[in-house]
């Protein structure tokens, strides 16, 4: 089974650590088993859009941030 937490006591077992960590990872793996199931092959639709809003080129097997390219900015 995956774990979604940056840690994991070795004490008591239980998570802790940044739970949006969480539930971010929980959501892309959920995901990725969704999409395997329903035999969806290629690059993930959600993925190219939100790198697109984000500003994140993809060259030579490499990411590279270009802010000027994003559109999806922090409020000021």
């Amino acid at each position: 089974m995956p774990a979604f937490h940056e840690s994991i006591s070795t004490l008591d077992g239980h998570p802790h650590g940044h739970h949006l960590y969480s539930w971010n990872s929980g959501f892309w793996w959920l995901r990725e088993r969704v999409r395997e199931r329903l035999g969806m092959t290629g690059p993930d639709p959600l993925t190219i859009a939100l790198d697109a809003k984000l500003g994140i080129v993809h060259r030579g097997g490499m990411l590279y941030l270009e802010p000027e390219a994003a559109t999806l900015r922090p409020g000021k």
